[in-house]
């Protein structure tokens, strides 16, 4: 059991600072999103916005990348067997989210100076009832090919572009995009 809120991670050995608080975890859950980035790319991203210091070259990155993944994780292991259909986007849902957390909390997060990256996670699992989850919903039945009742129905129909995921494009689709609509 887990009783502390950890301000860094054990690898081979060695004790390694991290930055915890939820917004500098968001720059790295973001780039879990990008699909231009290589899975090189996001691993890169991920030890170099977690760690305070960078690690030495002996080191064992993939190491590394694990305790960051578990401290990402909120102290739980990575189950790879679990049906890792997106229901949310960090950056797409967190004007949506951030209102979610503030209720629970009870305060305005994003004004706190900190906020530990687990007591964040705490907050967005306890959120209940709101506009946020109501869109996780509608989500997760068009995934399953649930059908919609009445209500469900109107919200996708007059919010539209915020409940359906948007597929984020890679820097060369976006150029051809840009392309086609712009002329460059």
């Amino acid at each position: 059991m887990i009783q502390y809120l950890p301000k860094s991670l054990d690898i081979s050995g060695l004790s390694f600072e991290i930055y915890t608080d939820f917004r500098d975890i968001l720059v790295i859950m973001e780039a879990f999103e990008d699909p231009s980035l290589t899975y090189q790319d996001k691993v890169y991203v991920t030890i170099s916005n977690l760690y305070r210091e960078p690690l030495p070259n002996n080191i064992d990155t993939f190491d590394a990348y694990k305790k960051a993944l578990w401290f990402l994780n909120g102290g739980n292991e990575s189950d790879n067997d679990v049906d890792a259909s997106r229901l949310m986007s960090w950056s797409q849902d967190f004007s949506l989210l951030a209102p979610a957390i503030d209720k629970v909390a009870g305060e305005e997060v994003r004004e706190k100076s900190y906020l530990h990256w687990w007591t964040f996670l705490g907050y967005y699992q306890e959120i209940g009832d709101c506009v946020f989850s109501n869109y996780i919903a509608i989500r997760y039945k068009l995934q399953k090919g649930i059908p919609l009742n009445k209500q469900e129905k109107e919200i996708l129909r007059n919010n539209r572009s915020d409940v359906l995921l948007r597929t984020q494009l890679s820097e060369n689709e976006q150029a051809q995009e840009d392309e086609f609509f712009y002329g460059g």
